[in-house]
């Protein structure tokens, strides 16, 4: 018979139940995707099948988005949450080598392309995405751009593209000023820079 010393008891419970925890902590992509559209969207977004998303919108009319398994074609569309301060869902867009995110205006199902998974300021009347490819891959561009909402709709009040640094996480320190971590490929690896600072002054967004 084996006996465990209370240290081992410890240790042998932990392994067993550790698992258990990081398990119940990331669920699974249809698990949590079945979760925010209960969280946001219960009564008007529906998954029928495994490919297909319905949305009823605001107008009364139903739009659908299919998965396409068609190679380059491919299309597998993610319900990833209501944006209420822009009348809007969100959904991720998985393609054959891209990644795209969709505003869906609630109302009349006017899709509007944005460049990354959304950070909204704290009012929530602002958002701004980002991307780099400061990497090995390359792929993506090193792009930021910030949008309002305006007159019952998205608006992109700045862009900046074609920087020779990569945008990467950004936080938005007030509503009107955002940390933005830059990132620089050097053909081995990426390095961080020293963030950049993107405020509104006198009606206009600066980059320092």
């Amino acid at each position: 018979m084996l006996i465990l010393s209370p240290n081992k008891k410890l240790l042998l419970l932990l392994f067993f139940i550790l698992p258990v925890f990081s398990i119940a902590q990331e669920p699974d992509p249809e698990e949590r995707e079945a979760n925010l559209i209960q969280g946001c969207a219960a009564a008007t977004i529906k998954r029928p099948s495994v490919d297909v998303l319905e949305i009823k919108l605001g107008n009364g009319k139903l739009l659908s988005f299919k998965n396409k398994d068609e190679g380059e074609a491919t299309e597998k569309y993610t319900f990833e949450g209501c944006l209420s301060s822009f009348n809007a869902y969100l959904f991720e867009v998985m393609g054959w080598e891209t990644i795209s995110w969709i505003l869906l205006d609630k109302k009349n199902g006017t899709k509007v392309t944005i460049a990354s998974l959304p950070v909204l300021s704290p009012d929530k009347k602002r958002l701004i995405c980002t991307t780099s490819g400061e990497n090995e891959a390359g792929f993506d561009a090193n792009y930021l751009e910030i949008w309002s909402f305006v007159n019952g709709k998205p608006k992109k009040d700045f862009e900046l593209s074609g920087m020779s640094w990569g945008a990467g996480k950004a936080i938005w320190v007030t509503n009107t000023s955002i940390k933005v971590e830059a990132e620089k490929y050097d053909g081995s690896e990426t390095k961080k820079l020293k963030p950049k600072i993107v405020s509104l002054i006198n009606g206009k967004w600066v980059v320092k």
